[in-house]
C-alpha cells in the first residue's frame, strides 16, 4: 500500500521540479511561450487579488488609473512597500506593452 502512495508523490514532485524549472529557465530567456502563459495566468488571478487589495492588512494596493488609449478607468493590483518618502512600487514593464511600443 505504501509503495503506489511513494511512487505516486515521487511523480508529483518531478512533475512540480520540471514545472519550476522550465518557468525559471523559460523567464531568464523571455521565451514567449512561458510569458504568455504568466499574463494569462494573471489575468485569471487578478479578480481573486482585487478582492482583498486596498484593504488594511492586505498584502497588495490598488492603482486606479484611466487608459491613454480608451479612456477606460482601470483598477490594477500592485505590491507597495512603504519608505520614508512615500512608496515603492514594482511596474513589471515587458516587451508586450502598450507604453514600450508607443516609445519605441
Amino acid at each position: 500500500m505504501r509503495k503506489p502512495i511513494i511512487g505516486s508523490l515521487a511523480v508529483v514532485l518531478l512533475a512540480l521540479v520540471g514545472v519550476m524549472i522550465t518557468f525559471v529557465v523559460g523567464m531568464r530567456a523571455k521565451s514567449p511561450a512561458v510569458l504568455n502563459t504568466v499574463r494569462r495566468t494573471s489575468r485569471a488571478m487578478k479578480p481573486l487579488a482585487m478582492r482583498s487589495a486596498g484593504t488594511p492588512g492586505a498584502p497588495a494596493s490598488v492603482i486606479r488609473h484611466v487608459g491613454r488609449v480608451t479612456g477606460r478607468p482601470f483598477e490594477t493590483p500592485v505590491g507597495a512597500v512603504a519608505i520614508d518618502d512615500g512608496f515603492v512600487i514594482a511596474l513589471p514593464y515587458g516587451s508586450n506593452t502598450d507604453w514600450l511600443k508607443n516609445v519605441l
